[in-house]
């Protein structure tokens, strides 16, 4: 076992280390003072509201170890398009940033499954993804990381198909990974707001 410390620029800043706590069984947790992990690869991630996530991978010795972050400001332009470079070489999916804003959720007219429509506020601004990801992206996300893929995919070019839920998550959290920023699937409001596009 050894000591990890992490110090955070922001000081509120949210930090998790992933780490194997027993041989090929990655475990995640929220890091606390003091805290000792067993030796080996951890990669410790900070993130914080304004600010770009960072992530570093470190080599946990019985000597222990010490992780500073400083986060860069988020620098947001609404609209602006982007894709982050890849530690593997190439670039991430094409994004776009979303304007923070407010809607109502549901439909008051429609069927029990949009009830109760509710107004919903997105204080902050997010990028999405321009495009479904595609086949060749999720291929080359599953040739990283040894995953297997249902035979039943067609084109490179097309939106991938056939994945679960759980292997979407996975796809982020490698993009994450990838990126150093922070990658996740977008929530049911957030997916309806940019749905709707300023629309009623």
């Amino acid at each position: 076992m050894g000591e990890i410390r992490v110090l955070t620029t922001p000081a509120e800043a949210s930090v998790t280390l992933t780490y194997e706590k027993q041989p090929e069984v990655s475990t995640r947790a929220p890091y606390n003072p003091g805290m000792r992990l067993p030796i080996g690869r951890v990669v410790v991630s900070a993130r914080a509201l304004g600010y770009r996530t960072v992530s570093r991978t470190i080599d946990l010795t019985t000597g222990g170890a010490s992780v500073n972050f400083t986060l860069s400001p988020m620098q947001v332009v609404v609209g602006e398009v982007f894709r982050d470079p890849l530690v593997s070489g190439g670039r991430g999916p094409q994004m776009i940033v979303i304007p923070p804003g407010s809607f109502v959720m549901g439909d008051p007219g429609g069927p029990p499954s949009m009830l109760p429509a509710t107004r919903r506020i997105l204080s902050q601004p997010f990028a999405v993804s321009v495009n479904e990801v595609s086949i060749g992206e999720y291929l080359r996300y599953a040739e990283a990381t040894g995953v297997e893929v249902d035979e039943r995919l067609l084109e490179a070019s097309e939106p991938v198909r056939y994945v679960r839920w759980a292997e979407a998550v996975a796809y982020a959290d490698w993009l994450s990974s990838e990126t150093g920023g922070r990658y996740r699937l977008p929530t049911e409001a957030e997916w309806e707001y940019m749905a709707r596009a300023g629309t009623d």
